[in-house]
């Protein structure tokens, strides 16, 4: 199945693609590791020319606080910088950009309750561990479901500008949408309001706190 869908991607002329490189399940257990399935897929993917963006996150219960749930945070920031230093370094040279978590600013993806100043913790320690591992590799900030922007502003805010080349974001029409609107209106594209936000308020936003140009991507 991977090799049929890489193989389709390549011939439509993708050039990335999003893998996740979980590791709630690259290290289940502590100190044992599982990299077989991701050595395929960053394998098959430079076979067939498509680029590598690996999202780095979740946590396994035993580095969570004993949490059967993979979207608690990690509690140990030991743990957590030796599995991106431990990612980050085999896939050197093969993966060229780095997802730090996903949607961590909604529930779904960071329990109990999204934490900006704790994301920025995890997100410092990783970028460390990546720049170190491979300093060509591109960091990216966690994709952030509908802009989050008041999320977005607070991650900054807290210095999160300074260790990343990249704000990624989700352009979802349902959580982005003008207060008020229709609601026929809710999961209609909003195509000028999507590209005003990338081309706009999200450069202005990171302005108000850096001076570093940081691209815009829609992961």
């Amino acid at each position: 199945v991977m090799e049929g869908e890489l193989q389709a991607m390549s011939q439509a002329g993708i050039e990335w693609v999003r893998c996740d490189l979980a590791w709630w399940d690259l290290e289940p257990v502590e100190g044992f590791w599982n990299l077989a399935g991701a050595d395929m897929a960053v394998e098959k993917a430079e076979e067939y020319g498509v680029d590598v963006l690996g999202i780095l996150g979740t946590a396994p219960y035993w580095a969570n606080g004993g949490h059967l749930d993979w979207r608690y945070p990690p509690a140990d920031m030991d743990a957590w910088r030796n599995y991106v230093r431990t990612v980050a370094s085999r896939y050197a040279g093969k993966v060229p950009a780095w997802e730090i978590w996903n949607e961590q600013n909604i529930e779904a993806f960071w329990m109990p309750e999204p934490d900006s100043a704790y994301y920025v913790q995890l997100l410092q320690a990783a970028s460390e561990e990546i720049r170190a591992a491979d300093p060509d590799a591109t960091v990216v900030m966690g994709g952030v479901a509908g802009l989050g922007s008041d999320y977005l502003d607070e991650c900054l805010a807290a210095g999160a500008a300074e260790y990343i080349d990249a704000i990624a974001y989700h352009p979802y029409p349902e959580t982005i949408g003008v207060k008020g609107q229709p609601e026929e209106d809710t999961y209609r594209p909003k195509e000028e309001l999507c590209r005003w936000l990338a081309d706009v308020f999200v450069p202005w936003l990171v302005s108000l706190y850096s001076d570093k140009e940081l691209e815009i991507w829609l992961t």
